[in-house]
């Protein structure tokens, strides 16, 4: 690559999601038992751990870096970075994180600390609606 060449824009999660089914049917059981988990609950990538995700997936943590090799990338992090962007992204408005923060909260799988956090966060939120409709 040149000095001048772009390097390529990076992927959104629904276009890692899309290579994830994409490859799926060629997948080691195990692996493809990750992929399944990934595309189940997309939301855990961005908010758990690798260990917690693999856990989460019944899989050693391992699996989740040669899932990431399957689809193209180097290790495990840099397929979690779309979705760690998506959720922390300045552009995301209010509703759309309160919603996410509800998927959370609601979602058995992610632990009781996660839920708490998840709520308190939808608190903070709510409030800060209440305050600007008495504005």
């Amino acid at each position: 690559m040149n000095a001048t060449s772009m390097a390529p824009a990076p992927l959104s999660s629904n276009e890692l999601l899309d290579r994830l089914a994409d490859a799926y049917n060629d997948l080691t059981p195990q692996v493809r038992q990750a992929a399944r988990h990934i595309l189940d609950r997309p939301e855990q990538v961005a908010v758990l751990s690798m260990r917690q995700l693999a856990e989460a997936a019944g899989v050693k943590p391992n699996t989740l870096v040669r899932l990431a090799r399957a689809v193209g990338f180097d290790g495990y992090h840099p397929k979690r970075d779309p979705f760690r962007h998506e959720v922390t992204a300045p552009g995301t408005s209010f509703p759309d994180k309160a919603r996410w923060l509800q998927t959370l909260a609601g979602a058995e799988h992610h632990g009781d600390l996660l839920a708490d956090l998840a709520s308190s966060n939808l608190g903070i939120v709510a409030q800060v609606f209440e305050d600007l409709d008495t504005v």
